[in-house]
């Protein structure tokens, strides 16, 4: 069911899809689906989407209730289900997604940020995967993500120990791709979106599922699949009359 907690926007071939959850943008399973049929609207209609929050915060990660709400483990198990289900697919997605971390990004926040393809950060912001701290784990598959980002020791450290970073710290660790001042956030993301949109669609897409290939697959495989890519796309050999 949804929740009506996703406010979307088009600005150009440019989806905006804002959390709007005051007062910190929790997540529920009706909003994931509302970012589901999001992503259906991107795939279908649009070139590239920015997901960002309301007011001060990105997310502060799911809400609590709908934990005490869960009648049994078999209920617990179908939301979790359909979230890993929406991030896996966001993951996945062919065409940009840019998480735009306007404030704070905690938990299950943090882990919807981590499935997007671009991480932009205002200097304000601050991130971490505090869950181990109120007896829970992360479950929707930030762990996993984080670890393929700042590597395994790191994540290992930042998870067990529930460390918040700062923005700045987030990315020197490689765990978002820019930061911005807090007055030039939104235009900042905005050029970024913009310089996104000046690559070839075809192969930016390409450039997307490469960079996502199973990290268990051989490095013979990878590189036919690269190879095949890069020939699907070579420029023609010259006209014999020019």
């Amino acid at each position: 069911m949804s929740d009506g907690r996703l406010r979307l926007s088009r600005e150009g071939r440019l989806l905006v899809a804002t959390i709007d959850n005051p007062p910190e943008n929790r997540l529920t399973p009706g909003l994931l689906d509302e970012m589901g049929g999001a992503l259906d609207i991107l795939l279908s209609e649009m070139d590239a989407a920015i997901l960002t929050g309301t007011g001060t915060s990105f997310s502060y990660g799911f809400d609590l209730e709908v934990f005490r709400r869960w009648p049994d483990a078999d209920g617990a198990r179908r939301d979790l289900e359909r979230g890993n289900g929406l991030l896996n697919r966001l993951a996945r997605c062919p065409k940009p997604v840019i998480a735009a971390v306007n404030g704070h990004c905690f938990g299950g926040g943090l882990e919807v940020a981590l499935a997007c393809h671009f991480r932009l950060c205002s200097e304000k912001a601050r991130l971490g995967l505090p869950e181990l701290s109120i007896g829970l784990i992360p479950g929707l598959g930030g762990i996993r993500r984080l670890a393929s980002l700042i590597g395994r020791a790191k994540a290992l450290e930042l998870v067990a120990l529930g460390d918040i970073v700062t923005a700045q710290e987030a990315l020197r660790l490689g765990l978002v791709n820019r930061v911005f001042s807090k007055n030039g956030f939104s235009a900042g993301v905005r050029a970024f979106a913009q310089a996104l949109a000046l690559a070839d669609p075809a192969l930016l897409r390409e450039t997307i599922r490469l960079a996502g290939l199973d990290p268990g697959i051989s490095e013979e495989e990878a590189t036919d699949d690269l190879i095949r890519t890069f020939l699907r796309f070579r420029p023609g050999p010259p006209d014999k009359g020019s």
